[in-house]
Order: C-alpha cells, then structure tokens, then sequence
C-alpha cells in the first residue's frame, strides 16, 4: 500500500444510531391518534340517551301474584325507570324495579313477600349497618348503610318489606319513598 492510498472503512449497513428525539416522534404518531379517538369516543357517548321501559306490567304481574303494591305516583318526568321483573320462588313474590334518578343516579325499589331479614342481608349484601329510623311523610322506614357506602330505605310490615337503595343521594331515596304512601 501506498502512502497516498487512505484506508476506507465501510459504511455501517444499519440504521444510523437512534435519538431519544426520534423515539419522542415516534411515540407521538402513535399516540396522538389514540388520543383523539379516546376524545371522540367520550364526546359521542357523554349524551347516552336513557333507554326507557314501562314497568307498569311487572306492577300488574305481582299483583297478580299476590304481592299488593302499586305503581308509584307523583314522580316527576325525570325518574326513568330502566328495568323491571317479578320473581316468584316458594310461593313468595318478589318485584325489582330498577329507576335512573333526576340527580343522574341509579335506584331500585324492591317490594316482596319474603322474610324482611332474609331479603335485607339478600339485597343489601353482606350485613348491612342499621342507621336507624326515618319518617317520610307518616311512615317510618329504617335507613341502613350497605358495604360499598351507600343509603338504603326498608319498610316493613306483616305482608311485605320495601325496599329503597341505590347509588344516590338520601333525598331522591325518600322521595320515591313519599310516593309509595
């Protein structure tokens, strides 16, 4: 070799050494589309109409049944109620009506025939803590406080226990508790 003959040294056959600026813009292509389709979602579902039933044959079935409880009156056109059924075991009824509350909460009233302690440990889950008594209008409920924290209403009489509980606030409880009489 030559003196005046430089050595070349062969180009690297790979890509160039990566940047941590690259891997930001790589990132960002496929993270902003993601974003904007999470944005989007939440935009089209934030206004998710309330799919509406009407209870009032599940209110005829247990009365049929032999449960004597009415439909309520007096409510305002923004409880909507959601979901019904009437289930009858061992001879005893039991009706479940599922309601979505003005503030925007979840309700369900229960009315059956079966024993009042049975069915409060049954539907209000794991032993729930009695608060005491409530009159709502002139009745006297009693108000319980379930496991995940919430309010529930029971009323009790020789025939059937009601039940009042959800995930709102203790006002729309006894509201819907005044209409039941």
């Amino acid at each position: 070799m030559n003196a005046t003959q430089e050595t070349v040294k062969p180009k690297p056959s790979g890509r160039p050494d990566r940047r941590p600026r690259d891997m930001v813009l790589s990132l960002a292509v496929l993270l902003v589309p993601i974003g904007v389709i999470f944005l989007v979602w939440g935009f089209l579902t934030s206004e998710t109409p309330v799919s509406e039933i009407d209870p009032t044959p599940a209110y005829i079935q247990a009365e049929g049944l032999g449960l004597d409880v009415t439909e309520p009156e007096g409510l305002s056109q923004e409880w909507r109620p959601l979901s019904s059924g009437v289930n009858q075991a061992d001879g005893l009824v039991t009706l479940r009506v599922g309601y979505y509350t003005p503030s925007g909460g979840g309700m369900q009233f229960i009315a059956s025939q079966v024993d009042s302690a049975e069915l409060i440990e049954a539907e209000l889950n794991q032993s729930p803590r009695l608060l005491g008594p409530v009159t709502v209008g002139d009745v006297t409920w009693q108000s319980y406080v379930t496991a995940k924290g919430t309010t529930a209403l029971v009323y009790t009489d020789e025939s059937m226990t009601l039940i009042v509980h959800g995930d709102t606030t203790v006002e729309e409880l006894q509201e819907f508790a005044m209409v039941l009489g």
